[in-house]
């Protein structure tokens, strides 16, 4: 019979040492997803993106603790005694980076009345929000992986 062998975590990120809670991570997505669903519904699409801006700044830039979705993320996690699962800081910082460009190109283009560029941003900021949430499945952790492996970043 083959030995099992147990792999408690992966290697520590070369950019950026540190972990975050993948499972408040997906959270903040499903989050993010229902305030772009609510913004389109209630055609308050400028003011929900700052906000979104703000909090996915606070969160990029090493304020994650002020962060209001972080907040309530962890409440319900909290609340539901669900155990963290550490993931690597880097590419969820780098995530939020993008959350956060997107964030203000969708104020940007609703505020001018671009109507089909802010549709089109809300629609990939959704679907990334919903891979992440519902599939775990991070873009811009991925995007984060493809910049590492073409020695983008600085080691």
């Amino acid at each position: 019979m083959p030995a099992v062998t147990q792999i408690i975590s992966g290697p520590a990120c070369p950019v950026a040492p540190g972990q975050v809670d993948g499972r408040a991570a997906r959270l903040v997505a499903f989050h993010v997803l229902v305030l772009l669903i609510v913004s389109r519904v209630f055609h308050e699409v400028t003011w929900v993106a700052w906000f979104l801006a703000f909090d996915f700044a606070l969160r990029s830039f090493g304020l994650r603790t002020y962060s209001v979705l972080r907040f309530f993320s962890r409440a319900w996690l909290d609340l539901f005694s669900i155990a963290p699962k550490p993931e690597n800081i880097a590419p969820k910082r780098f995530a939020a980076r993008i959350g956060f460009v997107f964030s203000v190109a969708l104020a940007i283009t609703s505020w001018l009345g671009l109507i089909h560029v802010a549709l089109g941003i809300t629609g990939i900021f959704g679907f990334c929000a919903a891979l992440e949430s519902f599939l775990g499945f991070c873009v811009g952790c991925k995007v984060y992986s493809l910049l590492l492996q073409g020695n983008v970043f600085r080691r």
